[in-house]
């Protein structure tokens, strides 16, 4: 039996307005849909011409949605400046004497060992020196010297310290010297050795020059850590005859002692 053109013309555009009102959720992004109505082909008997015109085939829309999202990426660069506030830090590279103030001459009253760090209160003869929390007592302060330390931190903001006053020094000083032998007689150049013991009641530092007569002929430093007796040794070479006695001045701090000359003879041949 043949189906009349008009019917399936009919049939075709129900099947058409049915399609365009699918629901919404059937459509997905990024996806291409077509629809197309295919011409309508003879029975199979060949008997029916009827056919749909190709013009009425529908092609639906390509939907397509494409989202962009674009990220911007921050570089935080750390700053390589130190805050004002940072409080300056010094550690021993040996260890390191801290004493009531800027010198040898001034008591030992704690140590900073190698390694050991501890908080920086102020700066001496820029830098010279550092005031510091005492290691030994961080309730105290006392002084260590720069040539076997080092301060890291923020050091521009602090303080210049004013050091105590230097403590009145009393230097006893005794003095022998050894010659061999005491009075001598013969060929010269002859070699003299002079020792000299010096007495402190404080640490200090004793510089000291030999004379003979009015003579230098000789001159050095010892340095006292502590109060007691050091000793310096030292040999002078003669080589003329001389009968002038041998002294010995030392100085420490504001104080200056000459010993009394010592009598020796020298006779060159």
């Amino acid at each position: 039996m043949k189906t009349p053109a008009s019917l399936c013309l009919a049939i075709l555009m129900v099947a058409l307005m049915l399609a365009c009102n699918l629901p919404a959720t059937q459509v997905s992004n990024d996806r291409e849909i077509t629809e197309s109505v295919d011409a309508v082909t003879p029975d199979k008997d060949g008997s029916s011409t009827d056919s749909i015109d190709p013009s009425l085939a529908v092609t639906s829309e390509v939907i397509s949605m494409t989202n962009t999202i674009t990220t911007a990426t921050v570089t935080l660069t750390p700053s390589k400046t130190a805050p004002p506030d940072q409080k300056a830090t010094i550690t021993a590279s040996e260890d390191t004497n801290c004493r009531k103030g800027p010198g040898v001459m001034y008591e030992i009253v704690g140590k900073l060992l190698v390694g050991q760090s501890s908080e920086v209160i102020a700066k001496y003869q820029n830098g010279k020196f550092w005031l510091i929390k005492n290691p030994s007592n961080p309730s105290q302060e006392c002084w260590v010297w720069d040539g076997t330390t080092q301060v890291t931190g923020n050091i521009a903001t602090l303080p210049e310290a004013t050091p105590p006053a230097t403590p009145n020094i009393t230097l006893n000083l005794t003095i022998y010297a050894v010659i061999s032998p005491i009075t001598y007689t013969g060929s010269c150049p002859v070699t003299v050795e002079l020792i000299g013991n010096f007495t402190v009641n404080t640490p200090t530092i004793v510089s000291y020059q030999w004379y003979i007569g009015d003579l230098l002929v000789s001159s050095g430093a010892v340095t006292a850590g502590t109060n007691g007796t050091f000793t310096s040794s030292n040999q002078v070479t003669i080589n003329n005859t001389t009968t002038n006695p041998i002294r010995l001045k030392a100085s420490a701090g504001e104080k200056t002692i000459t010993t009394s000359p010592i009598a020796f003879s020298i006779i060159c041949n």
